[in-house]
């Protein structure tokens, strides 16, 4: 027999699996949900008004992963990778990774 201590303990814990399964499943229930609507919305035109580019380092960008981006008021792009801070002005980037 278990004591009322352990009986609460035993609850919780149960509780909470219950809990996290459940909120396992409602993240890959929305993940699920998402990946549809972004197929279905791939294949329509008029779903995507903007183009789309890559840039890489033979664009310029010092590093292909980029850890932050920021654009400013005056209209540049900041782009934070592992080897360095560039700028982007609409045609070309700007590196400064030596002045950090």
């Amino acid at each position: 027999m278990l004591d009322k201590r352990s009986k609460l303990r035993l609850r919780s814990m149960i509780c909470r699996s219950i809990e996290q399964r459940a909120l396992h499943w409602l993240a890959s229930a929305t993940l699920v949900f998402l990946l549809q609507f972004a197929v279905v919305a791939g294949t329509q035109e008029s779903a995507m008004p903007f183009s789309l580019r890559r840039w890489t380092t033979e664009d310029g960008l010092p590093k292909n992963t980029v850890i932050s981006l920021l654009q400013t008021h005056d209209g540049y792009l900041w782009v934070g990778t592992r080897e360095g801070l560039a700028r982007f002005d609409g045609v070309r980037f700007t590196v400064f990774a030596d002045e950090l």
